[in-house]
């Protein structure tokens, strides 16, 4: 499993860390490697779940911690995230890792809030303009990425949607295992009557 994770085949090296966690799944390390996989893989819910299942065996390590609040951070679970980056920084108080993940996770806290009052003031343009810096700022976050294209649905901006989601998976940054972002692709072509194609999509699904 190590040796394919170091080739970066993902699939192939999840298939031997599941075979390795049927033999003894009371091994940490194990279902830290096989959340980091699912990571990679961008099936956060799942990698999220096995960094959970490695904290319960040991609660104290810092690492693993460190792992699952950068996955509650990209899902956009920022008060979670928060939580468990305060448990890692407490263990290892000078991790300058450790802070600036904590310092990213206030930010995102903070625009948060931003955009929240935006949308009350019904603040269009500068509620787009904020995603789009947000977004090429920090593009590993997808709930930046997902909250912005279901802003342009609810602002009727379809093709807008479409181009954008068409970019981000062909330049690979959206992986076409996100079934998340596949679907709100589907959805896309649905609205600008593109039906062939999004039922193709969604067959696939």
């Amino acid at each position: 499993g190590n040796a394919l994770f170091r080739e970066k085949k993902y699939e192939e090296a999840l298939e031997y860390y599941n075979k390795a966690i049927k033999i003894n799944d009371n091994i940490e390390v194990l279902h830290s490697n096989k959340g980091t996989c699912l990571k990679c893989l961008q099936n956060y819910n799942q990698a999220k779940m096995a960094y959970i299942k490695s904290l319960e065996i040991n609660p104290n390590n810092p690492k693993n911690l460190n792992r699952l609040a950068s996955v509650y951070l990209i899902i956009g679970d920022l008060n979670e995230a928060s939580l468990t980056q305060r448990k890692a920084i407490n263990i290892e108080p000078n991790n300058t890792t450790f802070k600036q993940q904590m310092e990213t996770i206030n930010q995102m806290i903070f625009e948060d809030e931003q955009i929240k009052k935006l949308l009350n003031e019904n603040k269009v343009d500068e509620i787009e303009k904020k995603y789009q810096n947000l977004i090429a700022k920090f593009p590993e976050l997808m709930y930046l990425k997902k909250r912005y294209t279901i802003f342009l649905f609810d602002n009727v901006k379809y093709k807008e949607a479409v181009l954008f989601l068409h970019e981000q998976l062909n330049n690979d940054i959206i992986k076409k295992s996100n079934r998340d972002f596949i679907y709100l692709m589907c959805l896309s072509l649905y609205y600008i009557e593109e039906y062939k194609t999004a039922e193709e999509i969604v067959n696939n699904l």
